[in-house]
């Protein structure tokens, strides 16, 4: 009998086949994800969405790649933040200024153990602020948004 994909990604799912796994959800959702990222400045009201969907996805990609995140921002690079200069519309000659921006901001961007729906939206919002506030980056964010229409 030959293994299908789905019991592959359910039998492997520690280590780096949740890194796997989680890039690819990430990458199959990038524009929604981005949206949460920007929500302050695409939703209107200031406050980031906790509706399903989007921010669920990035709930679901935090709690997969929570240990991948920190070492990464302990290196400073690495595949999570890679993932979220992505879902961040960062420019690649930007990315290293991104993730030296991150590890200034690790402690509002590393979800804890079991991340709500609610902290995912707020992470993600706080990338996104990071990203508009800082003048290295801000151009890119600004560039994301310009390019959807607000709510």
């Amino acid at each position: 009998m030959e293994p299908s994909s789905t019991s592959w990604t359910t039998s492997h799912s520690t280590g780096s086949a949740q890194v796997v796994a989680g890039s690819a959800l990430l990458l199959a959702s990038v524009d929604g994800i981005g949206r949460v990222v920007y929500s302050s400045r695409l939703g209107g009201t200031g406050e980031p969405p906790t509706a399903e969907g989007s921010v669920a996805q990035a709930r679901v990609w935090l709690e997969a790649n929570r240990l991948q995140l920190a070492e990464d921002l302990a290196l400073g690079t690495g595949p999570a933040i890679q993932d979220l200069a992505t879902v961040a519309n960062i420019a690649p000659e930007h990315r290293p200024a991104f993730a030296r921006a991150l590890q200034r901001h690790r402690a509002d961007v590393l979800p804890g153990a079991a991340p709500t729906v609610a902290d995912a939206a707020r992470i993600m919002s706080a990338v996104g602020t990071m990203v508009l506030d800082d003048p290295a980056l801000s151009a890119d964010g600004e560039a994301f948004v310009a390019q959807r229409p607000t709510r």
